[in-house]
């Protein structure tokens, strides 16, 4: 296959992707066949998205743009494979995706058999937004933070109704996405990072998206008022940081 991102025009971009089915991990649909020149095409463009508005990333407080690691695969440190550039549909992980239901998601072998479904997708590198991605995988992903750009509306709904087909409910502030890096500490100290730069996490669902990076420690906290103007609207549709 030719390259896996084609330019659509100078924000967006059109993806020819692929239903990847990792029984007990995730189902995704990867954005080519060379995962790590996908990588790199998603990193050059999180590059150039941050040079022209940064929206509070800033080297200077140890933090850097960084290409997404694979998460360790459960109780050992070695990692599921990369599967480059992609949009997660279903999320076993280490912390599964929980449907509106209460049913956590759980990727079987029965799935396989949507295994290589071709999708065209389209995403908009200007709706971009930071997604806080889990604590448990901090050490396997290397980083805090997704530099994650929107799927427009017609992809949404498709990805929605391929999670629907295969049997899964709709997740509570889910945000379909694909990661184009990844922001993590210079120092390496995960947790100090969280607490200067994330809001507490809700004791159910995902985090909302930042829209902003805003260093807690330096700057006065803001109200909720604040906080959700933030975060942004919610989607109705299923539509959060994703395992890298």
């Amino acid at each position: 296959m030719e390259a896996a991102v084609a330019a659509k025009d100078d924000s967006g971009m059109e993806l020819k992707g692929y239903v990847n089915v990792s029984p007990g991990n995730i189902i995704s649909i990867s954005l080519g066949e060379d995962p790590a020149h996908s990588r790199q095409v998603a990193f050059s463009k999180a590059e150039r998205l941050l040079a022209a508005d940064p929206r509070g990333f800033n080297p200077e407080k140890n933090m850097q743009l960084v290409v997404p690691q694979p998460p360790f695969k459960p109780g050992s440190t070695e990692r599921w494979p990369d599967k480059g550039l992609h949009v997660t549909v279903v999320n076993q992980g280490r912390s599964p995706w929980v449907a509106e239901g209460g049913l956590p998601d759980q990727v079987t072998e029965e799935m396989k058999t949507f295994h290589g479904r071709e999708m065209q997708l389209s995403i908009d590198p200007a709706n971009w937004q930071f997604l806080e991605g889990s604590p448990d995988n901090d050490d396997g992903v290397k980083l805090v933070f997704y530099l994650s750009a929107s799927l427009d509306e017609p992809s949404r709904a498709a990805v929605a109704g391929l999670r629907s087909e295969m049997g899964y409910g709709p997740v509570k502030e889910l945000r379909l996405h694909a990661s184009l890096a990844g922001v993590a500490p210079t120092d390496g100290d995960y947790p100090a990072f969280r607490r200067r730069f994330c809001r507490p996490r809700p004791m159910e669902g995902l985090p909302l998206p930042y829209h902003q990076l805003i260093d807690r420690q330096a700057e006065p906290a803001p109200d909720s008022s604040v906080e959700t103007a933030q975060a942004g609207p919610t989607q109705a549709e299923p539509a959060q940081a994703e395992p890298a």
